[in-house]
């Protein structure tokens, strides 16, 4: 699959306090993808005959000891480069628990602040997952409020009523449309 560069189905979860904070670790340099860069989701791929959520909640405890978060949905989004190509389920956990690090996958770790985040993205000499980049800057330019453009319940949107589970927007992004809030203490503000 990744030496043909064939499409395939991943999962990715974004762990957030319940202050806003976001967890960002960095690979380990024996990972066989995008090895020594940050990331600031827990990913891969699903097994055989294994459910979108299932995967989600192996994938986060295996690499962050997170056991036990409620998940929610953020959208569903398609992602190519040279190096991968997959559909990509996103979640985000609200934790405040440990962290414990799978050793052969993560190197290190700390919790940001959004705008640490942002900060640390604007920095082109920070190595950052290409696909991970694409996944966090989305979420943390999604506006909040009734008059997000894509939002499904709004009236002058008469293509979202009979599709309030896709989106037509240039990004390839599909899935929930309601507002999710990262910034805020409370955890993701679904609308």
């Amino acid at each position: 699959m990744r030496r043909d560069n064939l499409r395939h189905l991943v999962v990715a979860v974004l762990v957030r306090d319940s202050s806003g904070r976001i967890y960002v670790h960095r690979r380990t340099e024996t990972k066989d993808v995008f090895p020594g860069l940050h990331d600031c989701f827990a990913a891969g791929c699903l097994q055989a005959g294994e459910e979108v959520e299932e995967a989600a909640r192996r994938e986060v405890a295996e690499e962050l000891g997170v056991v036990g978060a409620p998940l929610a949905p953020l959208f569903v989004m398609r992602y190519d480069d040279d190096a991968t190509r997959h559909l990509c389920h996103a979640f985000v956990a609200t934790y405040d628990g440990p962290i414990s690090h799978q050793a052969d996958e993560v190197a290190w770790g700390a919790w940001m602040t959004p705008d640490e985040l942002r900060a640390h993205l604007a920095d082109p000499t920070w190595p950052f997952v290409p696909d991970g980049r694409v996944l966090i800057e989305r979420l943390l330019a999604i506006p909040e409020g009734p008059d997000r453009p894509d939002r499904p319940d709004r009236p002058d949107r008469p293509d979202r009523p009979d599709r309030p589970d896709r989106s037509d927007r240039p990004d390839g992004a599909t899935g929930p449309t309601a507002p999710v809030r990262l910034d805020g203490p409370d955890g993701p503000d679904r609308g």
